[in-house]
């Protein structure tokens, strides 16, 4: 899928380009993963699944086993200062590098 995708699909330009988090939104993930038909919760999955972001404030690994799983994907693709980071669980999570 990545291999196919256009870069404006995950990196969209538009009006609202920057943010104080981040040079891009997070709208084209969220679309990505809207259009994929995936469950809502991790749990749902038929295959046991855990994504793996940094939070923010400690610089540990969270390991991201059941609960939302779009907010999970999204923390997981998070990269610092491109991507908004995610608040999950009362913590900012960012991406793994």
């Amino acid at each position: 899928m990545w291999t196919r995708l256009p870069r404006r699909e995950v990196y969209p330009l538009g009006h609202h380009l920057f943010s104080r988090a981040s040079i891009f939104t997070d709208r084209g993930l969220r679309r990505l993963i809207t259009r994929a038909g995936l469950p809502s919760r991790i749990e749902q999955l038929s295959v046991p699944f855990t994504a793996v972001a940094i939070d923010l404030a400690t610089g540990n690994s969270v390991l991201l086993d059941h609960g939302d799983l779009e907010s999970a994907l999204l923390a997981s693709a998070a990269i610092p200062g491109m991507l908004p980071p995610v608040v999950r669980g009362g913590g900012c999570s960012s991406t793994a590098g």
